[in-house]
């Protein structure tokens, strides 16, 4: 009977050994390789970062948040921390802990479910990495924990101990969509995990610096290399951004915004830096918050179409400069009606056909009478800049303006009159600072850059910048424009000695600009070395309560940035145009005929072809249409009579 007994405990005993043995060799034969562990590709999310890569400024990633860091970047803090969280005798164990096992098994088993695990950290790399978390019922545990076991084990034979704790490390997940203990520690502390110390929570809005800037690449990236990549493909992104620059263009823009809503009922503000020389942007904010959802503030102004005002006005006088004209040239500032079919003085508002008659007036109301091209320019003068396009051609200006980065012109372009230097087109805030860097770099264009270079997971280069640069404008205007629009002596008259377009340390060029009913208002301006521009208005085109309020509300902004981006640099002098000698009437900053026996006063038009300025005077100067009402209202404000 005993011997009996005793044969069937050990038939079960073998049987269950065999049992056993077959279940182990069953799930054995569909293990993974364990050096697929260190050599699989992980999913690791895209970071751009700002032109030094020091700084990230924002983590792309689809469900898996991650980035991989080495192990000597990894804060002995946080190695020990975990250790004594989720397995204290990792280097002391072969990959398995006995004990948790069977207290584990155990509880699981009298409680039919399963709650506990009892892994090893070197179990838990497994399970994240090979075999996934799958929990079904008891008896697929049962087949998983065995492979678990099996490849621990393996692992421990073929991989060190740090090497296992390496990877670990990297890739188990810390909530929020953060893997490894990089993304954890960037979502929950906004440092890098090499810089935890004294562990204070980040506030909770998104993790994103220079939001419209970031989106923008982002969206180009999307574009070119697709989502999959962007969000899982772990590439690396080098921008042109500026990290300090951009913090003190959010900061200008902060200082101002609560000043200009109550003041000007402004709510919004964009601002955008480049640099000339490069093309490459250095800091842009498309609104006063990204964040403020309520009044739009993830709208990026500076890549929207916005009238810019009087700003356009450059890129006309550039084009007549280019076709002879001296910024000393005369044109007389006073109302004067531009169609042709309207009387001269301004006082009807349609034509005989049904067409709206044009007779703008300056921003003060004022007008001024005999002025330069320069002082027109600079003090921003309108009568004499309509003048100023009409000689120079709407077509030639648009052409220019395009050759000079200006983009978004061609679609209307048939539709454009001479409304169009005053800012009758609308424009991109990035284009135009990237326009007026032309005038910056003596003429020459650089198209806009926001990459430095892309590199894979792998750090192989994808894309690199590369400058494109092309000749827009004759360097001998460029320079002109520059001495006119940095020339504080002849905008003085309107916008005072000590504007803020001023700096009484070094020459900055600049140019505001008003729309219609002050629904936008601009400073754009530059040194040799960047190029900046300012909006302020409201997203919705409702209109702010002060005239000139490109120079009220948009000059201190951009005044407060260039001064900070400027300060501690080198002071850079711009380079001088040669000088102009023309002995022409009207074009030599007279007026008055030097025959004593003819002192009739006439516009321009009875001096000269507009398209050919220095050549003889026209032998019938009716035949030009703006020459009657030009004439006219010369004659009427000189109190003198036809010839």
């Amino acid at each position: 009977m005993l011997k009996s007994l005793f044969l069937t405990f050990f038939l079960l005993f073998i049987t269950g050994l065999i049992l056993i043995a077959a279940l182990f060799l069953y799930v054995a034969k569909d293990l993974p390789d364990p050096e697929t562990i260190i050599s699989r590709r992980i999913s690791e999310s895209t970071k751009i970062y700002d032109r030094t890569g020091a700084v990230v400024l924002y983590d792309i990633h689809g469900e898996e948040k991650r980035t991989i860091i080495p192990w000597e970047n990894m804060p002995e803090n946080i190695k020990l921390a975990t250790l004594a969280s989720e397995d204290s005798s990792f280097y002391s164990h072969q990959g398995l802990d006995f004990k948790g096992i069977l207290r584990a098994f155990l509880k699981n088993l009298t409680e039919f479910r399963i709650s506990q695990g009892g892994s090893t950290i070197t179990q838990q790399l497994i399970k994240n990495a090979l075999l996934g978390d799958q929990r079904q019922n008891f008896f697929s545990v049962t087949s998983r924990k065995i492979k678990e076991a099996l490849l621990s084990i393996e692992v421990e034979r073929r991989f060190s101990k740090d090497q296992i704790f390496w990877m670990y490390l990297n890739q188990i997940p810390y909530g929020s969509n953060s893997y490894g203990v990089e993304a954890a520690s960037q979502t929950f502390f906004g440092k890098q995990a090499k810089n935890l110390e004294k562990l204070i929570f980040k506030p909770s809005r998104e993790n994103i610096t220079a939001p419209h800037f970031v989106i923008m690449v982002k969206d180009y990236l999307i574009k070119k290399y697709g989502e999959e990549v962007v969000e899982n493909g772990g590439l690396k992104i080098f921008t042109t951004l500026d990290y300090k620059l951009q913090q003190v263009a959010e900061q200008s823009i902060n200082n101002h915004a609560e000043k200009n809503e109550k003041q000007y009922k402004a709510k919004n503000a964009a601002l955008t830096a480049i640099n000339p020389r490069t093309g490459q942007i250095l800091a842009m904010v498309g609104s006063r918050d990204y964040f403020d959802i309520a009044n739009e503030g993830n709208f990026n102004v500076a890549t929207a179409k916005r009238q810019p005002g009087s700003s356009f006005k450059p890129f006309a006088y550039a084009v007549a400069l280019e076709k002879g004209y001296p910024d000393s040239t005369v044109l007389f500032d006073f109302k004067t009606e531009f169609n042709p079919q309207c009387l001269a003085d301004g006082s009807q508002e349609k034509d005989e056909f049904g067409l709206d008659c044009y007779h703008p007036q300056n921003y003060d109301g004022r007008f001024r009478g005999p002025v330069t091209m320069r002082q027109s320019l600079a003090q921003s003068l309108n009568v004499p800049s309509v003048k100023t396009l009409y000689l120079a051609g709407v077509d030639d200006t648009i052409d220019l303006a395009e050759r000079m980065g200006i983009t978004t012109l061609e679609e209307n372009r048939k539709n454009f009159g001479l409304s169009l230097v005053l800012g009758g087109a609308e424009v991109r805030l990035l284009d135009m600072v990237s326009a007026y860097g032309v005038f910056a770099n003596d003429g020459i264009r650089q198209s806009p850059a926001f990459i430095l270079k892309i590199e894979d997971a792998e750090s192989n280069t994808l894309e690199e910048y590369k400058p494109k640069e092309e000749r827009a404008l004759n360097s001998q205007i460029a320079r002109m424009i520059t001495n006119i629009l940095s020339d504080n002596l002849s905008r003085a008259a309107v916008f005072g000695s000590n504007s803020s377009l001023y700096f009484s340390d070094r020459p900055v060029a600049a140019k505001t600009g008003t729309t219609q009913e002050n629904r936008d208002a601009w400073v754009m301006g530059y040194t040799p070395s960047l190029s900046v521009g300012v909006w302020v208005g409201n997203n919705d085109n409702a209109s702010m309560t002060k005239q000139g309020a490109g120079i009220s509300a948009s000059g201190p902004i951009w005044h407060e940035f260039l001064a900070g981006a400027l300060k501690e640099t080198a002071v850079e002098s711009f380079l001088q145009p040669d000088p102009v000698e023309i002995d022409k009437i009207m074009l030599n900053g007279s007026f008055v005929p030097e025959d004593p026996e003819s002192k009739e006063i006439h516009s321009i038009l009875y001096y000269i072809y507009r398209s050919d300025p220095k050549g003889l005077p026209p032998s019938d100067p009716t035949q030009d249409s703006q020459f009657k009402n030009w004439e006219e209202i010369v004659k009427t404000n000189f109190n003198l009579t036809g010839n």
